[in-house]
């Protein structure tokens, strides 16, 4: 009998592309709405939770002509 592990599996390690673009666009938004560098940096880690809140209208909306 061969044992052979065959485990071909992506352990999930990294980030996500999903990540990467909230990221990104939550970064963006809290740049193009004036805020400071320590601002953007935390919204740029919180990213979609962000995006859902300037969504909500909250935080003065999303920047005009982003979509």
């Amino acid at each position: 009998m061969s044992s052979c592990n065959n485990n071909n599996r992506s352990s999930g390690g990294g980030l996500s592309l999903l990540t990467l673009v909230g990221a990104g666009l939550a970064g963006f938004c809290s740049y193009t709405l004036g805020n400071a560098p320590g601002w953007i940096a935390i919204h740029t880690l919180f990213n979609w939770l962000y995006i859902i809140y300037l969504c909500a209208g909250c935080g003065g909306g999303l920047p005009m002509g982003l979509f």
